[in-house]
Formats: structure tokens, sequence, C-alpha cells
């Protein structure tokens, strides 16, 4: 009896934090369901829920018999996001009839599986239970990742990249070159999904790419890995587009809505409409390129896809003479951008208003600020650590390194607070994963010890 109460103590031990964050996605629905947010059947179309939703549903026709070119070229075509989230959607909508509030609660499910692997990449039992907190930090209040959006399987995605890289040491510097070809091999492909569900993440999946290129041959593997999924989207992507594209094509939009002239003279939301008005003007005007017709475009779609493509020229055109014209000014506008993300007001999601109940007000303003902050303190934290056991370790994994290529995006094109709370959640989680091991001064709890990349 006394065995397996010990045995059940450390099971207990070892996996606490499981416990915890079931018992934080209970509270989260129950909080989600009293203010009515979780099961409202309608869409929030005045942020991307209600697209992200279309083309998932668009998606799930699609596996039901409807393949016709019209549809597959409408679902590839309509949205500036990559289709591995709609598409996982689309799926899970199609194999188990989910209604949207179901599938929202999927989607949640998506973000705490991503916590949980989070937590699990902490080697020391004691630090994985502490950790819980930031996981409370992250979900409480109104930066809830509740909806139908491309975030939520990339927190997942990106969460099981990190937890691979950690437990198997991956791009460390005592690494073996042929045992980890397959671990190698698995990041690779996990880093090209990651990209496939949200373009904002290319730049730190580039960082892994530079380092399996410094040196050992296993590391070849990832790059094999992340070019055999990652390689037909972006050869996709070029036969349709004019010029070349990665991941994304709205980086040129962004970049002009946040670097444009009539910023200098007229508050944000009038200074996007002139621009708009502007890029229009310039097309009607001659402004345009006779771009050779795509192969796989149809005939019938060539005239809108020609305005598209102009389009994008246009908007590049305007960010850019703008950048060269008064580039102090871009600078100072890129330092507000930063400022933006680091100064999110309670109860707002992007550019929604303060108190708007639908999007999970589900704490005061002020709680909810505090929250924020504080998820701002332990992110910032774990970026010191991270930072001070990293350093001069260039050729190996770097937290540090990974977070500001993630970041780098968000600041150069365009912030969006929920992206941010992704990178401050990172940064904390990596200075746990980063401090000094317990083991010599409180004892194992597991008697689990990982690699130190």
């Amino acid at each position: 009896m006394d065995q397996l109460n010990s045995h059940h103590d450390r099971w207990l031990t070892r996996n606490l934090y499981l416990v915890l964050l079931g018992l934080l996605f209970l509270l989260n629905l129950w909080m989600l369901s009293g203010n009515d947010v979780l099961w409202n059947q309608q869409t929030y179309g005045d942020v991307d829920e209600a697209k992200h939703y279309r083309r998932a549903l668009l998606f799930s026709r699609m596996l039901g018999g409807d393949s016709s070119f019209k549809t597959i070229a409408t679902f590839y075509v309509n949205g500036t996001w990559p289709p591995l989230y709609p598409m996982t959607i689309g799926f899970v909508q199609r194999l188990t009839g989910a209604d949207l509030a179901a599938l929202r609660v999927f989607n949640m499910a998506m973000v705490y599986a991503g916590l949980a692997l989070l937590t699990a990449a902490i080697t020391d039992a004691r630090l994985r239970a502490a950790s819980v907190i930031l996981a409370v930090l992250f979900v409480v209040g109104t930066r809830n990742y509740f909806q139908i959006r491309p975030e939520n399987l990339a927190i997942l995605l990106i969460a099981a990249l990190i937890f691979l890289i950690m437990r198997k040491g991956l791009f460390s510097a005592d690494e073996g070159d042929a045992r980890w070809r397959g671990a190698y091999g698995t990041a690779g492909i996990l880093a090209a999904l990651i990209c496939l569900t949200h373009a904002v993440f290319l730049f730190a999946a580039l960082y892994l790419s530079v380092l399996a290129c410094l040196c050992r041959r296993a590391r070849a593997m990832f790059l094999i890995g992340f070019l055999a999924i990652g390689g037909p989207y972006i050869v996709a992507q070029n036969l349709i587009h004019n010029g070349f594209v990665l991941f994304a094509t709205s980086a040129e939009e962004n970049l002009a809505i946040n670097n444009h002239p009539f910023l200098r003279t007229h508050p944000q939301s009038a200074a996007k409409d002139r621009l708009f008005e502007e890029v229009e003007r310039r097309y009607a005007a001659g402004d345009k390129v006779a771009f050779p017709k795509p192969r796989l475009l149809p005939q019938r779609s060539y005239e809108r896809w020609l305005h598209d493509e102009n389009k994008r020229r246009i908007f590049k055109a305007i960010a850019l003479d703008e950048i060269r014209s008064d580039p102090v000014s871009a600078l100072r506008r890129m330092a507000l951008r930063f400022w933006t993300l680091v100064s999110g007001y309670g109860c707002l999601v992007d550019d929604l208003h303060v108190g708007d109940r639908r999007y999970g007000c589900l704490i005061s303003p002020a709680a909810d600020q505090v929250f924020y902050g504080l998820l701002e303190l332990a992110g910032l934290l774990g970026f010191a650590v991270a930072a001070m056991r990293e350093w001069g370790r260039w050729r190996s994994f770097s937290f540090v390194v990974f977070c500001l290529a993630m970041l780098m995006p968000m600041v150069v094109i365009h912030a969006v607070v929920r992206h941010f709370n992704i990178v401050l959640l990172l940064s904390a989680f990596g200075g746990l994963m980063r401090l000094p091991d317990w083991s010599s001064r409180l004892g194992r709890a597991d008697g689990v010890r990982a690699p130190v990349s």
C-alpha cells in the first residue's frame, strides 16, 4: 500500500501541471459561457473570425465531394492567410459535424494543448507546476484565444516544435550527427506547418534554417523537412502571384498602412481611407503593369487578379517612397508600434473599443490590465534569464533570437497584440526552460534530464 501511495505521489508530482491546466480550461470555459461569448452562433464579423470560418466551411464542402475548380480556387485564393488552419478546422467540421460554438471549444483545446507542451518541456517538476501561472496570465481576461483564428493552431505547433527542440537537445553544441536526424526532419516539418498556418512566424522558421546551415550534417534534415512541406506551397504562390511570395500576400498592404504620406496630416483611420483611395486612383489613372496571366488562373479571373497584383505593387511603392523620403518618421512610427504592443489596454482586442463583452471582458478592465502587465513582466524576466544562459552560444538555439525573430514583423509591418502575447508567453517559458537545473540542490523530482541547448 505504501508503494502504491508513493507511486501515486510521484505521478502527481510529475503531472500536477496537467491537473492544474485541466482545471484552468474548465474555469475558462465557464467564464466565457457566463458572458455568452463562447456559445454565440454568430461570427464576429468586424474581425477575421467570419472569414476564417467561411473558408473552413468551404474546405469542409470540398471534403464532402464539391471538388469543382471554382470551389478549390475560391478556397485557395479567398484570404491572405496560408491554408493549413482552415483545412484543419474544415476537416474537424466535416468529421464531427461541429457547429460554430463547438469549433470554438476545439480552438481553445488547441491552445491548452500547446500550453501543456510548453510546460512539459520544462524538466523540473516544481517549475512545471509553477509555470501554470503563465497560462493563467495568458488566457484570463480579454485576450482569450477562443475564436476561430489561425493563432490557435500556431500556438500548438510552435509549442510542439519547442518541446522537440528542448527535449531532444536540437541545435545544441553537443549534439550527435546521426542520432537526431529524424528529430531534425520532424522539426523542419513542424516549422513548415507553422508557416502554413500563419506567415507572421516565418522569420522564426528562417532563423532555425540559418542554424541548420551553420554546422552538423544531421541538421540538413531540418531543411529537407521544411522544404518538403513548405516548398510546394511556395511554388504554388509564385505560380499565381507576380513577384516572389513566401507565405503571405498582405505584407505590402500592411507595410503601406503604417508608412504612407497621409499619416503626416490625418488620424490613423482617416489616413488609411485616404491610402486606399489613392491606390485606386493611381490604378484608374493608368498606374498599372500588364503582368502575364499565370497558367493556373482562369481567363475570367484575370482582370481581378491583375487589379490585386497591381495594388500590391502600388502599396509597396508608396511605403518605400515614404520610408526613403522620411526615414526618421518611419523609425518613430516603428517605435510607436512597439509601444502600442507594450501598453495594450484592458478589454481591448486590436482596434475594438474598451468594454466590448463579446470578446470576453471576463474581469474588470483594471484587473485585465494588471494581468497583461504581469505577463509582460514574466516575458521580460524570461528574456533576461535566457539571454544570460545563452550568451556567446550563437550556434545553438536561442530563445532570445527566436522571440526577436517573431517580434520583427509585428514591429516593422503590422503590430497585433494577440501575436505579441504569444511572444511574451514563449519568452517567459524560455526563461523557465533555461533556469539552472535544480537537481543539485533540491533533488530530482521526476528523474528526467533533458539535453541542454
